[in-house]
């Protein structure tokens, strides 16, 4: 069956892909022929699922991109020699189930940082070059739980909010 569509030539950022919904749209853009940056912090976990993508979609291009979204030094550091990148999807975020009064100010500015400030800087970072290139998406990846927040996560609730 024919593709849809055709990534090849492509350069896609995935943030938060070694796991999840994240890593498997890092899958689909491989398979699509996209070149994949595969994000995430934990090294072994990053080489791991590297490895997973490689062995599951024969030739394509997998590169590990090692930083943490909400913290721009490591982003400039890690994009700094990264290839053009087409296609950004913030994907990545951060958790705290305990009950909101336990979560002290650093906690709450943590899950903020990740899954509200880092998307705008990264899509602030490589919409200039989407833009000077003349083809670019930026997709962010949210969640219900801003307006159905459960039981243990109104951090995360009011970081998607």
């Amino acid at each position: 069956m024919p593709s849809l569509f055709d990534l090849s030539g492509r350069t896609a950022l995935v943030t938060g892909s070694t796991s999840g919904l994240g890593f498997e749209m890092a899958r689909a853009l491989a398979r699509q022929g996209a070149r994949v940056l595969v994000n995430g912090r934990d090294a072994a976990r990053l080489d791991a699922a590297c490895a997973e993508l490689a062995a599951s979609v024969p030739g394509a291009e997998i590169v590990p991109c090692a930083f943490d979204v909400g913290d721009g030094a490591t982003v400039d550091a890690a994009l700094r020699n990264a290839p053009a990148i087409d296609i950004l999807i913030n994907n990545a975020g951060a958790r705290d189930r305990r009950p909101f009064l336990d979560l002290e100010d650093t906690d709450l500015a943590r899950l903020v940082d990740v899954m509200m400030l880092a998307p705008a800087a990264m899509a602030r970072r490589l919409a200039p070059g989407m833009i000077a290139r003349g083809h670019g998406r930026i997709i962010n990846i949210t969640s219900i739980a801003g307006p159905l927040a459960r039981r243990g996560d109104a951090g995360y609730a009011a970081a998607k909010g």
